[in-house]
């Protein structure tokens, strides 16, 4: 006889799992189908698992698998009134779509009359039985015999149908006559036969999460959603189909589902007439041993479910941990109600379902479960450390409010001690939301509130609350006065309403004049400068009376959060005088939260280093930041400190993965909305790089954008420069300009100029584009007065680059050129390569400039380009890293350096996986090559492949370009766009533009979509080894760029 036993990773039916070695996903039920097929004589399948873990349907998709979906089945179903069989020839496997049938409901009344046919089969055939735990005494013996017969006719001279018999038996261990024994008795199995046994386990998470996908669309699984529905179902696979029963939308219900709707659900109704049937079948005495695991709602050890029960006896007959404790919990635990949870049980016992606690908990009288509560309580403040969160859960069970509270409180207090602020606000939001908490407990859990939610995430109900405080006519100033502070800070940072924090900011100053050390808290952070509503005069005025109060004061805490708003203030103004000081920062000092503070000003100096343009300082400062962050539990920093990261990375060129760690970022942040803008603008840059409009659109106009009234000036700035860029670039030109004057409004009455370094370029080619040179000129002039002997080297490449612009509109071209090449060289040292390609960009349209004046002047000197040239040509890349200086024969020195310049910016953008900059480069390129040097004229031959040409447009065309936009950016006609789009549609066989985004089959990439080209690393476009030339547009049509200083 072969016996196999499942192996430890067999998981539930109908999830798959996988190999991890590379092969394709292993099925739950694979198992006993290779095994049927791989066996010649006959095979018993034992397949157990808990009530609702899956075995039907294990054996269900099993059995439409081909070794056995041909073979003539006989099925009986175990059942308390008796047997019901049905049978079936040669069954087709049912449509995935379709819902499992069910079987007739056919009862027998001699099962030997159905076996018979079995045994006399003249071919091989399946005997499914179902809930084998329910079979009687009779049943099971016949079953028994049959399997008898069946491996006794398996010797040499027996048929094929005889050794392919199979038996399939399904059945829950934990309600077995006998435990461990399926037939009721140690049974002798014939050598002959084949015995597998089949553990049908609990679900992973993953999988839970993938049957609530399914069941609601990934759109309507929200936050906790399947997480909380893994931890209520226990990984149980039928619990789980039955609570997203009850949280399936009805018509028209787009809301997304949360842990709460999971709890909100209930108990289903199987899952509770299991437990309670359960739990009546055990003798009275024993069941408060499940009351008491009821109440306790997670696994715990047998003494601790003794005590909660009242079973114990110190003073009894017994004496601890005597029968009078373990024969309750033995009972339960042959019952099926408890099991032992954990590896070995060495979490304890409990429920296999958590959900089924509560049933048990909701069966009982009021008085024995508020007595049960008392009991935890007692029972767990004698533990090291006090679970207080818990203790205070079973005060309130127990009706005990005023110890409910306070044990509220301790929790909430243990979780700050710890840096846990997430679960104490999570704990102090569901207190409060309780109507009947005394007014007097209400004000100081408020306060603590307030305190947690400083360091996490947004608090709607801290601020409700906080609210309610500070309009309370009858507290005392100083009282009201702290309320406030939390309040006005709230407001300003999570809640992202810095107005109004201002002004409750400003209020509490005057009501905390008896206590300077909160009121220098209040005065330090209207010293920020970043935040919309001050002067920078007026935010050093308040630095100054922060840091006198705090003196006064003596409190080492609110030194060191002057501390670190003197060094934000100092750096991100530009004033080098700050960097000495972040060595005073307490990163050692004994008091937590005066290395909070420390965290803090870490990761704020490393944000300032990221804006002035110390990028390299920056990271060093950044990763200081959010570790000590992390130590001391200051969420709100680290998230904060991984922002500054995120655009540090954006800006240095770090582009890999970074949509992706973008979008997590700003899930993670979404109720931090003053933290949201740094991965959303970050998003947004590179978007636009790669020309994907549609997306850029979204970001910079979305939900998460921006605004005004509430985001810091410094993200402000970098928006309203990719605004400004997606405005030109969609030639829109009275939209940036509108864009332009309003950012440049805020910074002039900011006052701090070091901040204009993102959006200064661009702000300027909108004016000059609209003819306002006069404007232009004061706008470079007051920037450059600003960055004056302040220390941001970002700003000064960014001055250059003004100055290159002006210059250019003045037809100054050498000296246009002379600043160009000053701001790629300065940004590339920081290092900023995209802005350095784009400088050399610029560079090379001024040379070709100037080329084009001396073409004009000597129009008959060989080499020069002629004006009526075409720009269907190949590109010559085979030289991408030609520089300035080196002549080709014919050409002349200004034409040489404009392509080495541009030849640099279309290897650089590449490099990055800037498409749209480096496709718009190499259309400028292609426009000005020397006649000799473009490829014959003629298409040459893809067949049904796409041509380079096509896949470029195609690209653009999913990603929201129109095709005029499209034709700006390539040099192209709008007729010619048109019909590469139609051919790439025609060859792709998609429907509409955006299905261009899809694989393309007949790509020249080798088959790849078009929102897959990695970060860096693009492939070439000009390979003879994939798919010819990179370029083939028709000869006929002729440069569509028209002014190349006005679209880059």
């Amino acid at each position: 006889m072969h016996t196999y036993a499942n192996r430890p990773d067999d998981g539930a039916a109908g999830v798959g799992g996988g190999h991890g070695d590379g092969q394709a996903p292993r099925q739950p039920w694979s198992r006993l189908t290779h095994i049927r097929a791989s066996v010649p004589g006959p095979v018993l399948f034992l397949v157990e698992g808990a009530a609702g873990s899956g075995k039907s349907r294990l054996v269900r998709r099993a059995l439409e698998v081909d070794v056995f979906a041909g073979l003539p089945r006989t099925v009986a179903v175990c059942t308390a009134e008796g047997v019901r069989t049905t049978s079936s020839d040669a069954p087709k496997p049912p449509h995935a779509s379709e819902p499992p049938k069910a079987f007739p409901d056919a009862f027998v009344e001699d099962l030997a009359s159905v076996l018979a046919p079995v045994l006399a089969a003249a071919e091989p055939c399946v005997l499914l039985v179902e809930n084998m735990h329910l079979a009687d005494a009779e049943t099971r013996r016949m079953l028994w015999r049959c399997l008898r017969r069946a491996g006794a006719g398996t010797g040499p001279e027996a048929g094929a149908e005889a050794a392919a018999f199979t038996l399939i038996l399904t059945y829950r261990p934990e309600e077995l006559p006998v435990p461990g024994l399926p037939w009721g008795w140690a049974v002798d199995y014939p050598a002959e036969l084949t015995v597998v046994r089949q553990r049908v386990g609990a679900l992973t998470a993953a999988q839970v999460t993938g049957m609530a996908h399914t069941a609601l669309g990934g759109e309507l699984c929200g936050p906790g959603f399947a997480a909380r529905l893994y931890q209520r179902a226990g990984g149980n696979a039928q619990v789980a189909v039955d609570l997203l029963r009850l949280c399936a939308p009805v018509a028209g219900d787009t809301r997304r589902r949360t842990s709460e709707d999971v709890d909100e659900a209930g108990v289903p109704a199987r899952l509770s007439e299991l437990t309670l049937g359960r739990l009546a079948g055990l003798p009275e005495r024993y069941r408060p041993v499940v009351w008491a695991a009821a109440v306790l709602d997670e696994p715990v050890g047998g003494r601790e479910l003794a005590v909660v029960a009242g079973l114990d006896g110190p003073d009894g007959p017994d004496g601890p941990g005597g029968p009078g404790e373990r024969e309750p919990l033995i009972a339960a635990l042959a019952a099926g109600v408890l099991q032992e949870c954990g590896a070995a049980g060495e979490a304890g016992y409990g429920f296999a379902v958590p959900l089924a606690a509560k049933a048990v908990r909701e069966s009982l009288p009021g008085p024995t479960r508020e007595r049960l509560h008392r009991a935890a309580a007692d029972f767990l403040v004698r533990a090291h450390p006090v679970p207080w969160e818990r203790v205070a859960h079973h005060r309130r069970g127990g009706r005990q409010v005023r110890q409910w509270l306070r044990a509220v409180e301790r929790a909430a207090r243990q979780y700050e001690a710890r840096g846990d602020h997430l679960a104490a606000i999570r704990l102090l939001e569901r207190t409060l939301a309780v109507s009947a908490v005394p007014r007097e407990f209400r004000d100081r859990l408020a306060i603590v509130l307030a305190h947690n939610a400083l360091e996490g995430p947004r608090s709607d109900r801290a601020l409700e609350v906080l609210r309610q405080i500070v309009d309370d006519p009858d507290l005392a100033p100083g009282v009201r006065g702290e309320a406030r502070l939390d309040l006005g800070m709230l407001l300003s940072n999570q809640a992202g309403d810095p107005l109004r924090g201002k002004a409750e900011l400003v209020r509490a100053v005057e009501e905390l004049a008896e206590r300077p050390a909160l009121a220098s808290r209040a005065m330090s952070h209207l010293a920020m400068p970043d935040w919309p509503g001050l002067s920078l005069a007026e935010n050093i005025k308040w630095l100054t009376r922060a840091e006198a109060a705090a003196e006064r004061s003596g409190d080492e805490v609110a030194k060191a959060a002057t501390l670190a708003n003197r060094i934000s203030v100092m750096l991100s103004t530009g004033d080098a005088g700050g960097w000495p000081l972040l060595e005073r920062l307490p990163r050692e000092s004994e008091i937590l939260a005066c290395r909070q503070h420390a965290a803090r000003g870490l990761v704020n100096a490393g944000e300032d280093a990221v804006i002035t343009g110390y990028y390299r300082t920056a990271r060093e400062l950044l990763s200081e930041g959010i570790g000590l962050s992390e130590r001391t539990g200051t969420p709100y920093s680290v998230a904060s400190g991984r922002g500054a990261r995120l655009l540090c990375d954006w800006m240095t060129g770090d582009w890999r993965g970074l949509p992706e760690r973008a979008r997590a970022l700003a899930d993670e942040t979404e109720r931090m909305s003053m933290i949201t803008g740094l991965p959303t603008l970050s998003h947004a840059a590179l978007a636009l790089a790669r020309g994907e409009w549609t997306e850029v659109k979204s970001l910079l106009y979305g939900p998460a954008a921006p605004r005004e009234s509430s985001a810091p000036h410094t993200l402000l700035a970098l928006a309203s420069g990719l605004r400004i860029r997606l405005a030109l670039a969609r030639e829109q030109s009275e939209e940036a300009t509108r864009e332009a004057a309003r950012t440049w409004r805020r910074l002039r009455e900011k006052g701090v100029w070091v901040w204009a370094a993102e959006v200064a370029p661009w702000a300027l080619q909108a004016v000059l584009g609209a003819g306002r040179a006069e404007e232009a000129e004061a706008m470079v002039a007051e920037y450059a007065a600003g960055i004056r002997d302040r220390d941001a080297p970002v700003a000064a490449a960014a001055l250059d680059w003004c100055r290159a612009a002006l210059a250019e509109a003045r037809g100054e071209r050498a000296e246009a050129l002379a600043h160009f090449h000053s701001a790629r060289g300065a940004y590339a040292e920081l290092p900023r390569p995209y802005m350095a390609a784009l400088a050399a960009e610029r560079a090379g349209h001024v040379a070709l400039a100037v080329d084009e004046e001396g073409r004009k002047s000597h129009p008959d000197e060989p080499g020069r380009k002629p004006d009526h040239d075409e720009p269907g040509r190949k590109l010559d890349q085979d030289e991408p890293g030609r520089m300035p200086g080196q002549n080709d024969a014919g050409r002349k020195p200004d034409q040489d350096e404009a392509f080495g310049e541009l030849r640099d910016a279309v290897s650089e953008l590449s490099a990055l996986g800037a498409l749209w900059d480096a496709a718009r480069v190499r259309a400028t390129l292609r426009a000005h090559q020397p006649q000799e040097e473009r490829r014959p004229r003629g298409r040459p031959s893809y067949g049904c492949m796409l041509s380079p040409r096509e896949e470029e447009v195609a690209r653009f065309a999913a990603s929201g370009l129109t095709n005029k936009e499209i034709a700006v950016t390539l040099h192209l006609s709008p007729r010619t766009v048109e019909q590469h789009i139609a051919r790439a549609m025609r060859k792709t066989g998609v429907q509409t533009r955006t299905g261009l985004t899809e694989p393309l089959p007949g790509s020249w990439t080798g088959s790849r979509p078009l929102s897959s080209y990695p970060a860096q690393g693009v492939p070439p476009q000009d390979d003879p080894g994939q798919g010819g030339p990179a370029y083939d547009s028709p000869a006929q049509d002729g440069p569509a760029y028209d002014d190349p200083g006005t679209r880059w």
